[in-house]
């Protein structure tokens, strides 16, 4: 699902719809619910961050196509590269295809300066972490 000059993009945070920043991106077309296949773990500080952990779960999210302007609005907001980074994944839509896509991960950087006490995101009875 990839069209010239877009980009496969997974949000799992505030970005996604019905959330702080979901309504400044109406442009994140389509938006199809779905989980990571790789593993991480989520924190909860002043905004929602992952990152990768072989002991961790998948992460809950919605799948959607951006264009270039919209990725640059995108990496700007969220701080890349400096502040989080991308990851490209694989995503299970809730349609059960698997598909491509980019992911923002705190950085390794910021990764060493996050204190420990920032409250760690549980998975849920599916074994799925989500933010709510």
């Amino acid at each position: 699902m990839n069209h010239n000059n877009t980009t496969n993009i997974f949000v799992y945070g505030s970005l996604k719809e019905g959330f702080e920043r979901g309504h400044m991106f109406k442009s994140l077309e389509p938006r199809v619910p779905g989980k990571t296949v790789q593993k991480f773990h989520m924190k909860r500080a002043a905004w929602p961050y992952i990152r990768p952990d072989s002991k961790g779960f998948p992460v809950s999210g919605e799948f959607c196509v951006v264009d270039d302007k919209n990725l640059r609005i995108l990496d700007m907001i969220e701080g890349y590269p400096n502040l989080f980074d991308k990851r490209n994944i694989h995503v299970e839509l809730d349609t059960g295809e698997q598909v491509s896509a980019t992911v923002y991960i705190l950085s390794d950087t910021q990764a060493e300066h996050i204190p420990e006490y920032f409250q760690e995101v549980l998975p849920n009875s599916e074994g799925v972490l989500v933010y709510t």
